[in-house]
């Protein structure tokens, strides 16, 4: 392990918070940095740093790719745009009142800077907006 990952886990130790995880891996940039890579045909993603309860990815997406409908069941998470925005649509469904099951898309624009943290249940679609290139950072729990 090198004296960085050992400085981050310093950082780290006992944080429960999504928050705090991918703040701190985004001011490593010698982290994450190296593995941004704008690939024409998909979004690209890769792990940039992980221990026995976070892992922290970085995603590079250009003007209109999108990452297709998934979810992170079970893995509470956050997402840190550092480049670009990112239009996240989420689906939420009903549990009660006239149509129970009934799913209801919301999309919001997280721009540079932007975070947003998400919990257990979470299933999302996400895509670059506008004309720029995009990067952020994604946390997870490990499963």
């Amino acid at each position: 392990m090198t004296t960085l990952q050992h400085h981050i886990l310093d950082h780290l130790r006992g944080t429960d918070d999504a928050r705090t995880v991918v703040r701190v891996v985004a001011d490593h940039r010698d982290l994450w940095a190296a593995h941004v890579r704008f690939d024409p045909a998909a979004p690209h993603h890769a792990t940039v740093w992980a221990d026995d309860r976070w892992e922290v990815s970085v995603g590079a997406w250009l003007p209109g790719q999108r990452s297709g409908s998934h979810h992170h069941v079970g893995r509470p998470g956050a997402l840190l745009v550092l480049q670009g925005a990112l239009r996240e649509t989420t689906w939420h469904v009903a549990t009660d009142g006239p149509a129970p099951g009934r799913r209801t898309a919301v999309a919001r624009v997280h721009s540079t800077g932007g975070l947003r943290t998400h919990g257990t249940v979470h299933v999302h679609d996400v895509a670059a907006e506008g004309s720029d290139p995009v990067v952020a950072l994604q946390v997870h729990a490990r499963p």
